[in-house]
């Protein structure tokens, strides 16, 4: 049978066929609604979760996009490790505006490390100048003494392939001053700077060691192998200022000092 319309029905009241009308002609129109409402929450449900993602991002450890060397020791006592000990060899500070050296036959290195960092204090042995061989002091230490500040160090990375660990030593805050002494052959030496970078040999990446050991060395007289984080960014060097003379120097040696045991992490 031929299918059923409204005005073939005559016998219908006026207003069921009116009311059937309507029905019919509003349906595309509330289809066309739901699928734009559907559209819409699909758009909102689209954004929360691109911002959910974002906050996970945002809530990471700093160190996972830091990547800083982590050390890590078993026993600690207030936050931190203690390390001191004496090491026997040729210690330098060189400086660029002339051949005059301040040479060290020993160096003792005291110190704190933490997991990101420490400080450390050098007193330097058997001090004296490389032109007389004279006697290069601190004032209050022994004839042949020269020591540090107790200076504060961070781990960072010398190059940017996470595996070459190193140090930034610096001033304390709001100072630039490392160390103060004075040549009989010179007089007055005054070392300061924003910093100095050696690298960490000891322990190695991923290793466990009985000691903390710095290298320090120079590219050219006077000049730091190493003066920035990671090969880029700020510049940290040493000034030495021997008479009111000021020039760029650089320390050569390779400090060390035995821990009960430390783990490096490089991360």
């Amino acid at each position: 049978m031929p299918a059923e319309s409204p005005l073939e029905q005559p016998s219908w009241p006026v207003d069921v066929l009116l009311v059937r009308l309507v029905a019919r002609r509003r349906a595309p129109a509330l289809c066309w609604k739901t699928e734009r409402r559907m559209e819409n929450m699909n758009k909102m449900m689209l954004l929360l979760a691109t911002a959910l993602a974002a906050l996970a991002f945002a809530a990471l450890p700093a160190v996972a996009s830091a990547g800083t060397p982590q050390t890590h020791c078993p026993t600690v006592s207030g936050s931190h490790c203690e390390y001191s000990g004496t090491t026997s060899g040729v210690f330098e500070l060189s400086r660029t505006a002339n051949s005059l050296k301040s040479h060290c036959s020993q160096t003792t290195t005291t110190g704190t490390t933490t997991t990101t960092g420490g400080s450390v204090r050098f007193l330097y042995h058997g001090c004296t100048d490389n032109l007389f061989n004279l006697p290069c002091t601190t004032t209050g230490q022994s004839s042949g003494t020269i020591t540090t500040t107790v200076l504060p160090y961070d781990n960072i990375y010398t190059t940017d392939n996470k595996t070459s660990p190193g140090v930034l030593i610096t001033p304390s805050a709001g100072s630039s001053h490392f160390a103060s002494f004075s040549c009989v052959s010179a007089g007055a030496v005054v070392v300061s700077g924003n910093g100095v970078i050696g690298s960490m040999s000891s322990p190695p990446c991923g290793g466990t060691a009985a000691s903390m050991t710095f290298v320090f060395t120079q590219s050219s007289n006077g000049h730091q192998t190493h003066k920035q984080i990671t090969g880029t960014g700020a510049i940290f060097d040493l000034t030495e200022t021997v008479a009111g003379s000021a020039s760029t120097a650089a320390q050569v040696g390779t400090p060390s000092a035995p821990v009960n045991s430390v783990t490096l992490t490089c991360v």
